[in-house]
This record gives C-alpha cells, sequence and structure tokens, in this order.
C-alpha cells in the first residue's frame, strides 16, 4: 500500500478461500487483528488449517458467506476451480454442486470493530455486500475483485464515493480494484 506507516489493527478478507491472503497479510501487519471470512467448506477446511499453521499471526477465520442479510443461502460450489464458488448462477459455471451455507451481514458479523484495511474477493457478491452494510465505510484501504453484470460499475463507483477508486479491467466482467479513502 502507498501509505508509509500504514500499520491496520483490523483487516477483514471476504472470500479469503484458504487463507493466503490473510497468511500475507499477517506477515506485512504482524499486529493486526485479521478476520478471516470464507462460504466454501473445502476452502474453509484448508483456511482454518493455514491459520492454526501460523500460531503467531491473528487470524480469525469463520465459516459464513457474508451477504446483505442472515440466513441459509445457496453457494454454487464449482467443481472444476476452487475460487469460482458464487452465491450467483453464472453462466460459465459447468460443474456445479449446491452447498446451503450460514450468511450474515458484515455489520453483524464484525459486531462493531472497525475495518482499517477490506480485501474482497467473492464472485460476485460485492455490491450486494458493500449496499448491506455499514462496517466497511471505516475501512482506509479496499481491495479486490469486480464481477460485472452482477455489480455495475457505476454503481460500484457511487457506493464507494468518498473513496479515490483506481480499477484494472481483466477481461470483461473482471476488474480488479483498490480504493483509499479520500
Amino acid at each position: 500500500f502507498e501509505d508509509a506507516g500504514f500499520q491496520p489493527k483490523v483487516i477483514v478478507d471476504i472470500g479469503d478461500n484458504i487463507g493466503m491472503a490473510s497468511v500475507y497479510f499477517s506477515m506485512l501487519y504482524p499486529n493486526a487483528k485479521i478476520i478471516s471470512l470464507e462460504a466454501a467448506n473445502s476452502n474453509f477446511k484448508l483456511l482454518e488449517a493455514n491459520a492454526k499453521a501460523n500460531p503467531n499471526a491473528h487470524i480469525f477465520p469463520h465459516h459464513v458467506a457474508v451477504s446483505d442479510k442472515k440466513g441459509v443461502l445457496k453457494l454454487r460450489v464449482d467443481n472444476t476451480h476452487a475460487g469460482s464458488h458464487s452465491l450467483f448462477d453464472r453462466p460459465e459455471q459447468k460443474d456445479v454442486s449446491i452447498e446451503e451455507v450460514k450468511s450474515d451481514t458484515l455489520d453483524s458479523l464484525l459486531d462493531g470493530l472497525k475495518p482499517d484495511l477490506i480485501k474482497i474477493d467473492v464472485e460476485c457478491a460485492e455490491g450486494m455486500i458493500f449496499s448491506g452494510s455499514n462496517a466497511w465505510k471505516s475501512a482506509k484501504w479496499i481491495v479486490g475483485e469486480l464481477h460485472e453484470p452482477y455489480t455495475k460499475l457505476s454503481d460500484f463507483k457511487i457506493l464507494l464515493k468518498d473513496y479515490d477508486l483506481k480499477i484494472k479491467p481483466m477481461n470483461d466482467t473482471i476488474s480488479l480494484f483498490w480504493a483509499k479513502k479520500k
């Protein structure tokens, strides 16, 4: 990150997959509390193992889908790519199975914690998560993937109007983004 001296106290990784980003953040910011959120059962088991394999890291894994509401959702588990599970029906996914997962809002999961840094990689649910939460608004930095048309770029820019938003298109539907609070 461009900020010299940036030392986040709370990092939230939404859609952490197997925990590699959280492990990386724990090495970069050893004093940060890292809230690691992952919906897919198979990914979560590896995330938990990776967090335990790094006992000095302050990684707190949670097996949950972050959404705009609390409940149970159907996660479409992509059987060919462990990083492409989604709450949305995506035509490019040819071999999927359905896994029922507990869901909750970011506000409820953080229970008053104010994140300084958020990483989000949730395969199409970015807009739903941000529009259903206020907790993310305290973050100084937000980085992740944006999936159109599920999250419209124009809507996303409005949501993040208080941030300097940079977007790098990867293809017609996926962009990487990073946003620093103004």
